[in-house]
């Protein structure tokens, strides 16, 4: 059984999705890609697995179901701190970004991305968690 910490990837753009795929397996992550948000949820909803993703790659631009929308969808399955959900795009948009972290991403990265890009603004994420974590338990006491 392959035990490796695994990744999601949602991009309709095949050359995208494939440079994404690959980029993550070269860092030794298991990956599994669809190119369209239905197809990924159905897989998940097929596979019951309790083991979290390591993190989930979400291109704005989604056939069917909005990347959006999917990444509503995943905030509510996921614990926002235990998965990172990471939305990806081509075009620079200020109202995408807000939109993404909105709907509960960590970011929105522009392609194309590196890996260092990625573990960048997850190390930043959970510092800031951390940071909103000590000042609740300052206020808390």
């Amino acid at each position: 059984m392959d035990r490796r910490p695994f990744v999601y990837i949602i991009d309709k753009d095949e050359q995208a999705k494939d440079a994404t795929v690959k980029l993550i397996e070269d860092q030794k992550f298991k990956v599994h890609a669809f190119s369209d948000a239905q197809r990924f949820f159905n897989f998940i909803q097929a596979n019951t697995s309790p083991v979290h993703p390591a993190m989930v790659l979400v291109d704005v631009l989604s056939e069917g179901v909005s990347g959006f929308e999917t990444v509503r969808r995943l905030t509510a399955r996921y614990e926002q701190n235990l998965v990172p959900i990471i939305m990806t795009a081509k075009f620079e948009s200020p109202e995408d970004y807000l939109e993404a972290t909105n709907a509960g991403a960590i970011t929105r990265l522009m392609k194309p991305f590196t890996f260092k890009n990625i573990v960048s603004v997850i190390e930043k994420d959970k510092a800031r968690r951390l940071k909103i974590e000590q000042v609740t338990t300052v206020f808390l006491k």
